[in-house]
Order: C-alpha cells, then structure tokens, then sequence
C-alpha cells in the first residue's frame, strides 16, 4: 500500500505532467494543503520538495511553490524539422536517429525496377495474411537466425509495419490497460508514448553501466505487481551501453521467477558485432524480440518484424495486425526481401557501423575533455551528463536559441515518486547530419557548456 506521501507526490506529478494544473500555476500553501487532504504540514512539505527535485515545481522564497511543466517532453524530439517533415535550414538537429548512406536512393530505384517486373508484382495489391506471406516470413525467419537468435520458425514471426508498430502491438496485444511494465529508468520515448496510449503504467527500474539492475527488477516486481518488462539490451537508447550476457541470464531468471513477458527492442543491435546472444535466443519462450528495418536500411520504409517462440503470444500478435492494418505492406517487405537476398542489408549495415565509429571519435575530440560522456563505440548517439549550473532543460533550450536541437533526458526519463531522477543530461544523435554541421554544431554545444553565463551568439 503506498504511502500518503508517494500518493500526493503521485498525483501532482501526475497532474501537472498532463496539464491539469497548469505550469506556473501556484500550489496552495502548506497549511491550506494539509488541511484540504487532512495531513501534516511536515508532510506536505516533503511532498513539495520531491516535485521540486523532479523538476516539477519550484520554489519562491516568500511566494510559494509553483508547478513547472518541462519545457521538452517526448513529443518534441525532432524539433529540427520543419512541418513538411524536411530538415530546418536554420537549425541543426542532432535529435533524430535515422544514418541514410550516399548510395541508398539508387539502390532504391533499382529495387523498385526489379519489383515493377516480377511476375508475382501483382501479390503487393492483394490482402495478405495478418502475420504476413509465407515466402516472406520464411526470408525473415533466416534473417533473424543469422542475427543470432538460433532456431526460428515462420510461425514465430509476425511482419510489422516497423518497430513502433511492434512496440504497440505488444503492448495491446499481451497486456490490459492498467497492467504494470518495468523499464529501464531512460528508455526509449516512443515506448512512453505507445504506453500512455494502451492505459499501461511503467515502472523504472534502476541501471548501471551493464543495464539493467537484477536486484532492483525483482524488487520493483515484488512491490508493483508488474507484468512485462520491455528493455533494449544491445547498444541501448539513450544510454548506449550493451548488457553482457551474465547480466541478461541474470534478467532473464528475475522474470521467469516472476512470471513476466518480456519485449526486447533491438533496434539498434546490429551496430554491435560482438554482442552477446539476443534474450529471446536464451529464453525463447519468455521473450518477444521486436526488430526493425528502419536503422539498418531507413526509416521511410516502415518494415519490421516480431519473433516468439510462444505462439500463443504469436497468435495474439497477428491479431493486432489485423486490428491495426491488417498486415504488414507487402510491398515494403518485397524490397527487404530483395536486399536480404543480394546481400545489400549486409553491406549497408557494415557501411553504417564505420560510419558510427568515425562520428563518435569526431563527438569525442570535439567535447570537453571534463564532461562525462556515455555512448556505445559503434553507435549514432551519446549521452552527455551536464554540470552546475545546467540543468538539461535549460542547457536544451540555450542551445535551441543557437539553432542546435538536442534531446534532455527528461524526454527519456520514466518519473515515479520514490525513484531516483532523471540525471541532468541530454542526447545527441548525429547519423542523420553532414560532418560540417556536427562540427558546427559541436563547437555551439561546447562554447555554451563552458561558458553558461555567456550571451548566446550563432555562429
């Protein structure tokens, strides 16, 4: 049973996240409080406190504690777009992850040739099955095999429409709303908002540098009745660790002990080579492994896939096609289907890799030797942890009004009273960016990290 405390630390962050009490808006005073909810003014003004170490309050010596709604939330990623979805000239926006390499849009016109003549071109403007074609299922059933994840069966896998789509078919296939999921305590924002959307409740687990921490999993289980776990185990979003396979088994035991399913994103696994083996590789049944095209070929071509080896969970899965679209575009899936089989996905992937490295040396020679820097060697983004006197939120927008977009960590942050806060820090992602802009970009970044009372000047 929570506490009174957790309770009204609950509600008000939950009320002022989603606007009910407006940002700016002025709290009632201690004693006002404690008396409307019958409480102790000691009381209330722990909960104040908490809201304000959230960063969802502040306080005024003399006037009061006032609601702060974050300036950034998930749904402002992408802020370096302009509304046709093209990139802003004026901004440099290191806050998507989408590397498209030189070649690609020439691959693409002859793929599209190859497809306008083969003699089953006339299958794409059909109704497919809801999991998706047989002959397509096979391809990415070998696919996935060859991505480490041993035996796998067509039946185990259900085609998508991309890792969002695989995200929300989970989560409205597997699970109620109200049900409880653990995640880690920065994960990825399109999971926050498929959660938000299906009614499902998230609970932060705490990480450390190898992931997720077992102890606290099975604690977080043992207090909330949770009944999923969905994490990114390999070249994680935004933290770029890869969990070593000790502490996957680890995991993986905490979740069979408790009975929960877990949804493994591996989005951005194949920039790590070395990996250890996929969770859904070591516990086949317990884990539904949500894969995407997007990273690896690009994001325009909204294809993925979904592997179990539950295929009652596999069941549910093409169900939630169907109620979502039926299936997977057929038509998206015949030109991964082509660059499998020429081995093109292969080559683009070991292209994007260097292309990773060669960048993440460039952000390190650039960023201040002092600032702490988390990031996977082979990975399109890094999370740079801020000193006094940043604060993430503050940090983003100094360097908006220097026409540079970055992520805070809030936007990734899982909040829930009694957990450990967000760290003040923001993400970069730089795939989709020239070396000139990054540099640009770099040189902005580092002026206003060492200088914060600096007047803000482009250049």
């Amino acid at each position: 049973m929570k506490s009174v405390f957790l309770e009204h630390v609950q509600q008000l962050s939950d009320a002022i996240s989603r606007g009910a009490i407006a940002s700016g808006a002025r709290l009632p005073t201690h004693r006002d409080y404690a008396y409307q909810h019958k409480i102790a003014p000691g009381t209330v003004a722990r909960i104040y406190a908490e809201l304000v170490r959230q960063g969802l309050a502040t306080g005024e010596v003399g006037r009061g504690t006032f609601a702060r709604l974050p300036e950034i939330t998930p749904r402002d990623i992408g802020t370096g777009l302009n509304e046709e979805g093209a990139p802003r000239s004026d901004v440099i926006d290191l806050t998507l992850n989408y590397p498209v390499l030189t070649d690609q849009t020439d691959r693409l016109r002859d793929a599209l040739r190859f497809l306008a003549e083969d003699p089953k071109a006339a299958r794409y403007l059909a109704y497919q099955p809801h999991g998706g074609a047989l002959e397509d299922r096979e391809q990415i059933a070998a696919y996935a095999q060859s991505s480490g994840l041993g035996a796998v069966e067509p039946d185990s896998i259900v085609l998508t429409q991309g890792g969002q789509h695989g995200i929300a078919l989970a989560l409205m296939s597997l699970l109620k709303p109200g049900s409880r999921v653990a995640c880690e305590s920065l994960t990825y924002p399109g999971f926050k908002i498929a959660a938000e959307q299906f009614g499902i409740e998230l609970i932060p687990v705490i990480c450390d540098s190898q992931g997720i921490d077992p102890a606290d999993l099975h604690q977080v289980c043992l207090e909330h009745k949770v009944k999923a776990l969905y994490c990114m185990p390999t070249v994680q979003n935004p933290r770029g660790y890869t969990m070593p396979e000790e502490r996957r088994l680890e995991i993986l035991r905490v979740a069979e002990q408790h009975g929960l399913i877990v949804l493994e994103d591996s989005a951005y696994s194949f920039l790590d080579e070395n990996a250890p083996p996929p969770m859904a590789q070591l516990a086949p049944e317990h884990v539904v492994y949500i894969d995407s095209f997007s990273k690896i070929i690009a994001p325009g071509l909204r294809a993925g896939y979904l592997s179990t080896a539950n295929h009652k969970w596999a069941a549910l899965l093409a169900r939630g096609v169907r109620v979502t679209t039926w299936s997977a575009m057929p038509f998206a899936m015949g030109l991964v289907a082509r660059w499998l089989n020429d081995g093109t996905v292969e080559r683009w992937a070991g292209h994007k890799r260097q292309h990773a490295r060669r960048l993440q040396q460039l952000v390190r020679s650039q960023l201040p030797s002092m600032m702490e820097v988390e990031a996977h060697p082979s990975a399109f983004h890094s999370l740079l942890h801020l000193t006094n006197p940043w604060r993430a939120d503050d940090f983003t927008v100094a360097l908006a009004r220097e026409g540079v977009a970055v992520s805070p960590a809030r936007a990734f942050a899982v909040v829930r009273a009694g957990r450990p806060s967000p760290p003040e820090a923001v993400r970069i992602a730089f795939g989709g960016v020239s070396d000139v802009d990054l540099r640009t970009a770099l040189v902005r970044l580092r002026r206003r990290w060492e200088d914060p009372f600096s007047i803000s000047t482009v250049s």
